[in-house]
């Protein structure tokens, strides 16, 4: 697994109008429903920087909680992509500004918990986004408990950022969820040991360090107890890392083996956060620095 060191190299704090985030225009189409990832920056050392904005519901006077969740957000981004990938800026709009061209909406949500969503492949859409929420069940509990960012713990907020992790694996990765519905999703036991499966088990547990295997993408030794049935296998056909490693003329999603017009359903977000299926989706971005760091065994 990749080594880790600080990510976050800033976080603007933001109330005013600062721009209108990415354009439809800025990623460059290469085939089929694939785009370039050209709209990252190179920073060396085949290192690529993701630049990020979100809307924040409340104007908080101390912003510690929030820079943790998004300092562990940016670890579990480092780790997913063996090191590939980082976060650099992260700009905030408080008071819910600028939400239709955020990247992240982040609302207070309440105690019913509801669950964090993203576009696929959203971040390939001007109006895609991720929903995320101060309040989230705690899967490290047993799921009978709920997190709530302003009263929680440490551990609790890693398991946020993890959380926002798994998220961004659905917007800018194109990767569908691998935990089985069927099983206990609080068991480490029934859940696959993978990014897209339930991340949040990745967070630390009182004196325990956090197994960062659970935040790594799935390779097929990996994705256990099963394929057939999750949400990447209906998408995709195959686990995370073979779709990550192919260009873009050789992605196909599992429709295409049995549908010749290629049609596939997968999930966006529409502007109340609801999820809803639509055909030819998902976008997908070729990130090129991957192909270099993919595992080749089981080791992620």
């Amino acid at each position: 697994m990749a080594g880790y060191r600080a990510v976050v190299s800033t976080v603007a704090l933001a109330t005013a109008f600062l721009g209108l985030g990415r354009t439809a225009s800025a990623q460059t189409h290469v085939d089929g429903n694939c785009y370039s990832d050209d709209f990252m920056v190179d920073v060396g050392s085949g290192v690529k920087v993701f630049d990020l904005t979100i809307s924040l519901w409340n104007h908080p006077s101390d912003h510690t909680n929030v820079e943790d969740v998004l300092r562990n957000f940016a670890r579990g981004v480092f780790e997913a992509s063996n090191g590939a990938h980082k976060i650099r800026n992260i700009t905030i709009h408080q008071d819910g500004l600028q939400k239709r061209f955020a990247d992240i909406v982040w609302k207070q949500g309440g105690t019913s918990a509801p669950a964090a969503v993203a576009m696929v492949g959203g971040i390939l859409d001007d109006l895609g986004k991720i929903y995320f929420y101060d309040y989230a069940q705690d899967l490290n509990a047993g799921g009978t408990d709920i997190i709530d960012l302003a009263n929680g713990t440490a551990d609790q907020r890693e398991e946020l950022g993890f959380t926002l992790t798994h998220e961004f694996g659905h917007y800018a990765y194109s990767m569908g969820d691998e935990y089985t519905r069927s099983l206990d999703i609080t068991s480490p036991d029934q859940q696959p040991i993978a990014l897209m499966s339930s991340a949040q088990l990745a967070g630390s547990v009182g004196s325990a360090d956090p197994d960062l295997q659970w935040i790594n993408f799935s390779t097929p030794q990996v994705l256990q107890p099963q394929t057939a049935g999750t949400g990447q296998w209906r998408i995709w056909g195959e686990t995370s890392w073979p779709v990550l490693n192919k260009q873009c003329s050789s992605r196909r999603r599992v429709s295409d083996f049995f549908n010749p017009l290629g049609d596939s359903s997968a999930p966006i977000i529409d502007e109340n956060g609801q999820s809803k299926s639509v055909s030819h989706y998902p976008f997908s971005v070729y990130y090129s620095n991957l192909p270099a760091i993919t595992p080749t065994s089981s080791n992620t």
